[in-house]
């Protein structure tokens, strides 16, 4: 592929779906629930944190678009269209494969969702795919 050439791939519906997905998942500003609020942004203790710095700037999670299930579904359509072959169910998690089939702006959002929304977690240093929560 030359250089200056576009990654056809980067435009099928279910990679663009997962850009969005990644889009829509945060919004601009500090959380301003009351839990937020009561403890001044403070988020010790919170299992799901609600606020991110992302790139520099700060993001809130939109919690009812971006659970677990509903990301790892969008990933894993994206990553079949993009890779033609399925997405591994549990094991170490290729985040660079994963950045590839992201663009601008959603490719700076994509480790932190996938942190944030449990489809990847951390063993020993490295990035899993986590188990799915019922």
């Amino acid at each position: 592929m030359d250089l200056f050439e576009e990654d056809k791939r980067l435009f099928l519906a279910p990679v663009r779906a997962f850009d969005k997905s990644l889009m829509s998942a945060f919004a601009e500003g500090a959380c301003t629930c009351i839990r937020c609020r009561d403890g001044s942004g403070a988020q010790v203790g919170y299992k799901h944190l609600h606020t991110f710095d992302i790139a520099g700037g700060v993001f809130r999670r939109r919690f009812a678009g971006s659970t677990q299930s509903d990301i790892r579904g969008a990933l894993s359509k994206a990553w079949e269209a993009y890779y033609k072959t399925a997405l591994p169910v549990a094991g170490e998690a290729d985040l660079s494969a994963i950045m590839a089939m992201t663009q601008g702006e959603a490719s700076r959002r994509v480790g932190t969702l996938l942190y944030a929304s449990g489809v990847i977690a951390d063993v020993e240093g490295k990035p899993h795919f986590a188990p799915m929560v019922a």
